[in-house]
Order: structure tokens, then sequence, then C-alpha cells
């Protein structure tokens, strides 16, 4: 998952964009491009990170908020986070979303 800033337009308003490359259990590839979360999903995701006692399936479920905020509008369930993701590509994903979103913010 490499993160590829693009422009593209929604609305009237120009709006960065965070590919994300996934692969299904079938093999099939496919990309997501990942609008920047609504506040309300980071909000939801900072508690996690206060908690020690957050579970995998709670991170999964922010994580699937952050997936179906795409252009392709694709909504991504829990289940299907759980079952594309490893533990380590759900740490790699977090580190360079969450990069992405500092680069918009220094703009």
């Amino acid at each position: 998952m490499t993160p590829c800033a693009g422009k593209n337009r929604r609305g009237n308003i120009n709006k960065n964009t965070f590919h994300v490359e996934l692969e299904t259990d079938e093999g099939k590839q496919f990309t997501l491009s990942l609008y920047s979360p609504k506040l309300k999903v980071i909000r939801k995701f900072e508690k996690l990170d206060e908690t020690s006692t957050n579970s995998t399936e709670e991170t999964a479920e922010c994580i699937s908020l952050m997936l179906s905020r795409n252009k392709e509008n694709i909504k991504v369930s829990t289940d299907d986070v759980l079952d594309i993701f490893d533990i380590e590509d759900m740490a790699l994903f977090i580190e360079d979303f969450f990069g992405w979103i500092g680069g918009i913010k220094k703009k």
C-alpha cells in the first residue's frame, strides 16, 4: 500500500486522494482512492489509541470506515477488513494513511 496523492473533483472542491491497492482472498486486485476521513472517524480512532484494551475488531471497524470513504463509492465492512488485512497490513495502512493526512494538514 503506497500513498499516491492525486487531485479529484468532488463537488466544487478539489480533494486529494490516497490510493490503496488491495487483494481479496480470491486473488482479485483492486484500487481504492480514499478521501480524508471525517473528523468523527478520526475521533473514534483516537479513542481507540487512548485505551490499551482496544480489540482488533474495533481497529478493523475504524479502518473499514476510512476505506469506505472512497471515490469509487465502495463500502468496505469490518468483516472485509478482517478478511483482507493481517495485523501487519493494519499497522502499515494506519501509519501510511495518517502520514498522508499529516501532509494534507501542512499544505
